[in-house]
């Protein structure tokens, strides 16, 4: 039973979210973005990282061969730099003029966790909760050069600041501010 607002008693509402994305920005534009995609909780379902390296487990290969699968799936954008972590993904999306960002994205998230699904049915994967992904996404349009290259060098040493990344659950030190996460852009 709902009352007027629609809201079955002792549900919680949902708090306002403010969007990640930039204002007034058209995300159909050409051009790189950096993009991260967490899984929901932060569960770390696609492998884990030892002695600063990545070791997927067949969940974790499955979300690399989808990533790495989407031009071909969706037309009008390429890959650059990526890295799978055990609970997110890191990546580079060039984008051609008329396809959305946020349309690759949700294709990327529909395409895996219709696989993970398959996969817990056929492999034994761990179940998730209610989804799998986060709802939404982190991105950074990438402007020049120069950005271009902090960005892959940060993906391509992700795995090396696992133990203090914010998106590590078992993170060793507790951080202050904003220590770890992507680069942010500078002209």
């Amino acid at each position: 039973m709902t009352n007027k607002s629609g809201i079955t008693p002792g549900h919680k509402k949902s708090p306002s979210r403010k969007s990640l994305r930039l204002a007034e920005y058209d995300y159909s534009t050409a051009g790189y973005y950096f993009v991260t995609i967490c899984v929901h909780g932060k569960r770390c379902l696609l492998g884990e990282v030892i002695k600063d390296v990545v070791h997927l487990n067949g969940a974790g290969r499955m979300i690399a061969s989808i990533w790495l699968d989407m031009p071909r799936r969706i037309g009008q954008v390429s890959l650059d730099s990526f890295v799978v972590m055990p609970n997110h993904i890191h990546g580079i999306v060039i984008s051609e003029k008329g396809i959305a960002l946020s349309r690759v994205i949700q294709a990327f998230k529909s395409i895996s966790t219709n696989e993970y699904i398959r996969g817990v049915h056929q492999y034994g994967w761990e179940k998730f909760d209610s989804t799998f992904w986060q709802r939404s996404f982190y991105d950074h349009v990438i402007r020049n050069d120069k950005d271009l290259i902090r960005v892959q060098e940060y993906i391509v040493n992700n795995p090396v600041a696992w133990a203090l990344d914010e998106e590590n659950p078992d993170q060793k030190k507790p951080t202050l501010g904003r220590t770890q996460g992507p680069p942010l852009h500078q002209e």
